[in-house]
């Protein structure tokens, strides 16, 4: 079983040997705990694991999030010009442009949108 000591550290304990991690060790290659899908046990996950588990999480969040810009297209509930039409088209691709060029670069920015 693997605990959390009061000072930081984690204890990592099996039947015949138990292992300590402290928060620097973790946050160099080990992120959250996961339960091992053969063993059962409670073990930290990796930086691969956790990025597949943020990546699948925040890709059906903005998926989600662009389904409801598209339920603006309806000229039954919303009136609008060409011209805001191209402004949200132009800003959702600019942000996936920089989505894209993060991960060229390894690097994070922020853009913020306002019509």
């Amino acid at each position: 079983m693997t605990r959390m000591r009061k000072n930081g550290d984690i204890t990592g304990e099996s039947s015949d040997t138990a292992t300590t991690q402290t928060w620097g060790e973790k946050r160099r290659g080990m992120s959250g705990m996961i339960k091992d899908p053969l063993t059962g046990e409670l073990r930290l996950e990796n930086k691969q694991e956790r990025f597949a588990r943020l990546a699948n999480h925040r890709v059906n969040n903005a998926i989600k999030r662009i389904g409801q810009l598209r339920s603006l297209a309806n000229r039954v509930q919303y009136d609008y010009t060409a011209d805001e039409v191209n402004k949200i088209v132009g800003a959702v691709q600019d942000a996936v442009n920089a989505v894209r060029t993060a991960f060229a670069a390894g690097s994070v920015s922020e853009h913020r949108f306002k019509l």
